[in-house]
């Protein structure tokens, strides 16, 4: 007899990826290897899934001075690069991100954004738990 303690689908997940099956036979959790299962059981830890805090991030990058200098001078040469930022982060939440690539990357060039500058920026995204793809953009 299996020994249940519930932890979510990952859990029934990760038996099914080791090769296991476990199911309910009149209202008692049985397992095709008892053994191996429980162990499974015992032994996992959900993954804990953190929501992206963009408004925490945001905050951050607009309060920044390295980050508004940045964007000022890029803005002083293409002001309508800059201009299409919003938009771009409108498409980012939807998961479309080549937009927003292309314009992030051509204002750290006009600004003359600093290796050291994407890292802090993608630290922040990547503390704010924003989607990989994201961070990955914003390290350029």
């Amino acid at each position: 007899m299996i020994n249940y303690t519930e932890k979510g689908i990952g859990l029934h997940e990760e038996i099914a990826r080791q090769g296991y099956k476990l199911f309910q036979l009149d209202g008692v959790w049985v397992a095709d290897d008892e053994v191996a299962v429980q162990e499974i059981i015992d032994s996992y830890e959900p993954v804990a899934i953190f929501e992206a805090n963009w408004d925490m991030f945001n905050a951050m990058m607009l309060s920044d001075s390295e980050f508004n200098q940045v964007y000022n001078t890029a803005n002083s040469i293409a002001p309508v690069i800059c201009a299409s930022l919003p938009a771009a982060l409108t498409q980012v939440s939807t998961g479309q991100l080549s937009m927003f690539a292309v314009i992030w990357s051509q204002i750290m060039q006009l600004g003359n954004a600093t290796p050291e500058m994407k890292v802090k920026w993608s630290n922040w995204a990547s503390n704010n738990n924003l989607p990989v793809k994201f961070v990955d953009i914003i390290s350029g």
